[in-house]
């Protein structure tokens, strides 16, 4: 049997998603889908993956809020529709990024791995990082989330292939992975940049990208005080404060 590492793993499943996801929309047409369908498909797509970077990122990675029933529900279909994988593992890539954003300890450094690397997964963890955080250990959503998250992915498309079609369920969370992956990796890739004194520094991205995100794109923010919910700064708003609000407990 073939021995194949987690990472290699990760690069074959970003490829293959994404060469389903480009050639899901053609497909789709020629199977005489409609315009209307596909627009409905995606922006249900889009709606219920919105919520992925609350989950993964503000709520597991930084404990930023305690999310409320609803919440919970939200950002667990927006996790498991991205396609990124257990959360656990993004947390703790997650935790050893920021302490030690761009340099040779940061799972995945842009100025080491450049673009293509990153965008194929193919993140670092340096000898000793690895370690298990125990707050997310007594979060029984996100231990769930982490023994079932495959299963739990693959139930979503038999289900959408079920009532539906096959070229629905192609055009649904392919789609979702490839998009969600592919900003999530500009945002890490383009938040950092070298000064003319080769210096790290950070940056927001516009806001255009910004509210793609869902707020995600205020990169230096986050980073300026990484345990502060509202992204926002004197110049720029968090548009995705409101939304974490309505998830948060009371």
């Amino acid at each position: 049997m073939l021995n194949i590492s987690f990472i290699d793993r990760t690069s074959i499943k970003i490829v293959v998603l994404t060469i389903v996801a480009i050639l899901s929309v053609p497909y789709y047409f020629m199977e005489e889908g409609t315009l209307l369908g596909f627009i409905i498909v995606r922006l249900v797509g889009h709606i219920l993956g919105f919520s992925n970077p609350f989950g993964y990122h503000r709520w597991l990675s930084h404990n930023q809020f305690e999310p409320n029933t609803f919440g919970k529900i939200a950002m667990s279909l927006g996790m498991v529709s991205s396609g990124f994988g257990s959360p656990l593992h993004n947390v703790i890539a997650h935790r050893l990024h920021h302490p030690h954003y761009d340099t040779n300890k940061d799972p995945h450094n842009p100025k080491r791995l450049k673009f293509l690397k990153m965008w194929l997964g193919r993140f670092e963890i340096k000898e000793g990082g690895l370690r298990p955080p125990k707050d997310f250990f007594r979060n029984k959503t996100a231990v769930f989330l982490h023994n079932h998250y495959w299963k739990l992915w693959w139930s979503i498309n038999v289900v959408v292939f079920l009532l539906f079609d096959l070229k629905t369920a192609l055009i649904f969370l392919p789609i979702n992975f490839a998009y969600a992956w592919t900003m999530n990796v500009a945002l890490n890739y383009f938040g950092h940049y070298n000064s003319k004194e080769d210096k790290s520094m950070l940056k927001n991205m516009n806001k255009i990208f910004t509210i793609l995100t869902a707020g995600e794109g205020l990169h230096k923010n986050h980073h300026d005080n990484p345990q502060r919910l509202d992204f926002s700064s004197e110049d720029r708003k968090d548009p995705a404060l409101w939304l974490i609000k309505l998830m948060q407990q009371r």
